[in-house]
């Protein structure tokens, strides 16, 4: 009865997927991380999913694509904290993972891994398996989905990975729409190399602009009237994070007409 009152409050939500994940079935993936590390007790995870909008990530504009995932990612940590609420209300604990930020910047990760790895968690719940590109493919909205997830000491009754086949159909499209050459044919996905194409505006590629601003002290005024300034200012106000989605806009794995 609890398992299926979260999943009906979170689809009312408008959540378009919903899973529950066994805390000993999720796949082994590097870095490893333990759930009980972030919540102490936790016998369940909780994993959602919302449609990205077609219209929005394959929009020219990168600020409109930008937004759109910014605003994804708000929205989701509203179903957390929601259902979080929900779970609570029912005298369990529950714990939302950070979806975006804050992140682990220790010289070990270099923010590069979250808390948990969303995607590992989802292939747990029976969501989707994970395809060439690195990314989640669902069967309903192939890569085009953002997920999210609420570690709980609620024993939920878990789902299991997908045993059909797999939505990735070994095409390669999203190897050959990669601007950097991040996704290899072996199926290995340079995440460093993405990371800095698909932030422009991140830490990575702040760095080296500050480094060569650094390079020549006196020029370090006219630096502030530089564009590019003004756009890792507003990436720091702003958490401007991912206006690259050509891997998922190239992947034909099912996109079609759904409701919001």
């Amino acid at each position: 009865m609890m398992t299926g009152e979260v999943k009906d409050f979170l689809y009312r939500q408008g959540v378009d997927l919903v899973g529950i994940a066994a805390i000993d079935e999720i796949p082994s993936y590097h870095p490893p991380r333990v759930v009980e590390d972030v919540l102490p007790g936790a016998r369940s995870v909780v994993v959602i999913g919302r449609r990205m909008l077609r219209g929005s990530i394959e929009s020219p504009s990168p600020r409109v694509s930008t937004a759109h995932s910014n605003s994804h990612y708000r929205q989701l940590e509203r179903d957390c904290y929601d259902a979080g609420c929900f779970l609570e209300r029912m005298n369990y604990q529950a714990a939302t993972l950070p979806l975006m930020l804050p992140i682990e910047m220790s010289r070990e990760r270099k923010g590069m891994s979250g808390d948990l790895s969303l995607k590992h968690l989802a292939v747990a719940a029976g969501l989707g398996k994970i395809g060439r590109s690195g990314l989640l493919l669902t069967k309903e909205f192939g890569p085009r989905v953002r997920l999210a997830a609420i570690v709980t000491t609620a024993e939920l009754v878990p789902d299991h990975e997908m045993t059909d086949e797999s939505p990735c159909e070994d095409c390669c499209a999203c190897v050959k729409a990669c601007p950097v050459q991040a996704i290899h044919d072996s199926g290995k996905v340079d995440v460093f190399k993405c990371l800095t194409h698909v932030q422009p505006y991140g830490l990575a590629n702040f760095n080296i602009w500050l480094a060569k601003q650094m390079e020549n002290p006196q020029g370090a005024q006219a630096a502030l009237g530089d564009p590019n300034w003004w756009n890792y200012y507003q990436a720091l106000a702003l958490g401007m994070y991912y206006n690259c989605f050509r891997c998922i806009n190239a992947c034909p794995a099912w996109d079609g007409p759904g409701s919001c």
